[in-house]
């Protein structure tokens, strides 16, 4: 079995939107693997070391949910490794992945480097935040697309894209960070 992956990208939410969707599957009776390409915040909930000790399976089994990393720094965790995202691919129905981060700001530029999204991902969701009377989240445009080659200072895993054009359908995630109501709505 292989799983559908999907990438979020992009600045405010990435993290709540990636979580709910998780949820989501789990209630549709998906099994459900998170990753990171970057780094995230460790989970409270859900998390197995990306060595995947004895057993990493059981609570997966009861709670439909787990999330991979390596334990980085500041609470964070990293990729898995590329044996380990493509052993959850085969074992998931759902794979989300964490593709880049914003360092919580509300907007990001990409860089040439970034983001770092899977090469089997199906569908990408580029987040943004523009607060107030400038309307709901944007996908905006994006640039060239490069293979990463996993070596050198290309710090992009092999098998990963890196760039921001992006493979597999777009899709736009609106997000309103500013919740009074606004004129005419």
């Amino acid at each position: 079995m292989t799983a559908a992956v999907y990438t979020y990208i992009g600045a405010g939410g990435k993290t709540t939107s990636l979580f709910a969707r998780a949820r989501q599957e789990r209630a549709a009776g998906h099994r459900v693997a998170v990753v990171t390409t970057t780094h995230m915040m460790r989970p409270d909930r859900w998390f197995v070391p990306a060595d995947l000790p004895a057993g990493w399976q059981d609570p997966w089994q009861r709670d439909g949910i787990v999330v991979v990393g390596q334990d980085g720094a500041d609470g964070k965790i990293t990729w898995p490794g590329d044996d380990v995202y493509f052993r959850l691919c085969t074992a998931a129905d759902v794979v989300l992945v964490e593709g880049d981060g914003s360092r919580r700001l509300p907007l990001k530029v990409m860089g040439p480097h970034e983001p770092v999204i899977p090469a089997n991902t199906c569908e990408v969701h580029c987040l943004a935040v523009c607060p107030g009377p400038t309307g709901p989240g944007r996908l905006f445009p994006l640039g060239a697309l490069e293979s990463g080659s996993g070596s050198g200072r290309d710090r992009t895993p092999p098998g990963l894209y890196r760039g921001s054009r992006l493979p597999g359908p777009y899709r736009k995630l609106e997000r309103q960070d500013d919740r009074r109501p606004q004129p005419g709505r």
